[in-house]
């Protein structure tokens, strides 16, 4: 099931609109930015897809509110071509869709405190939707018998959890190792080895695997950066400290 949230100001990535997808068995969420609302119904099919792929077993129906993007010629056309059979609440009933529903609210709710602890740039918000709810995914939250099991894991089928050791704040101060092969300028003792950075996502939710994403404060950009090349100091937040300067 799916909806969506939006406009919001534009962020970093250049995203206005967030639908979520939600998988009714597991619970597990994904959201897809999108940066108009023309292209919603193309970031639900990429959604589907991801669930699709995570579990080894195709989406066949999606349910979502009456909204334009889910109705629209193109979109059904899109899910038929995905053997994808489409539902619809009753008009202006949304406890028919509640669970996306609470979904966007928890969303909402999660990225709103992200945004205001850590005194980040408020276009960032798209990376601090994505890292709550990539947190939500992997925290075993789900009881089956005597045992919990994260969203994730009840989706994917695999046994082996996030290692909780890679959890790391929003907003903390990370020492990035720049890699030979991006190292700018003659080999010297004054060449720039390292950049300082802020943890703002997981790479695992865009497809990079063993990556954060870490906002570039001088370049005013989000990089992928392997979790190995990342030193994080998780008690230090530079933004949330009230100063011009974030270091």
């Amino acid at each position: 099931m799916g909806d969506t949230m939006g406009p919001f100001a534009r962020s970093i990535t250049g995203g206005k609109y967030a639908s979520v997808m939600r998988c009714r068995n597991s619970g597990y969420t994904l959201t897809v930015i999108t940066p108009g609302k023309e292209t919603i119904g193309k970031g639900a099919i990429a959604g589907m897809k991801e669930i699709g792929r995570i579990s080894g077993k195709p989406v066949r129906v999606f349910q979502a509110d009456g909204d334009g993007p889910y109705t629209s010629g193109t979109m059904r056309n899109d899910l038929h071509a995905n053997n994808v059979r489409p539902r619809y609440s009753s008009p202006y009933d949304h406890q028919q869709n509640g669970s996306a529903e609470v979904s966007i609210k928890t969303h909402i709710d999660d990225t709103a405190v992200l945004m205001f602890s850590s005194g980040l740039p408020t276009d960032l918000w798209s990376e601090g939707m994505t890292c709550a709810e990539f947190v939500r995914n992997h925290i075993p939250s789900q009881q089956r018998g005597d045992e919990w099991f994260s969203p994730f894991q009840l989706l994917s089928g695999r046994k082996a959890a996030f290692n909780p050791n890679r959890f790391t704040p929003f907003g903390a101060k990370v020492i990035v190792q720049e890699p030979l092969e991006q190292r700018k300028g003659a080999k010297n003792f004054g060449q720039k080895k390292a950049w300082r950075g802020i943890f703002v996502s997981y790479g695992d939710s865009f497809g990079y695997g063993g990556a954060y994403r870490i906002y570039d404060p001088e370049n005013r950009g989000v990089r992928h950066v392997s979790m190995n090349f990342c030193a994080v100091d998780k008690m230090c937040f530079p933004y949330k400290e009230e100063r011009a300067a974030p270091y």
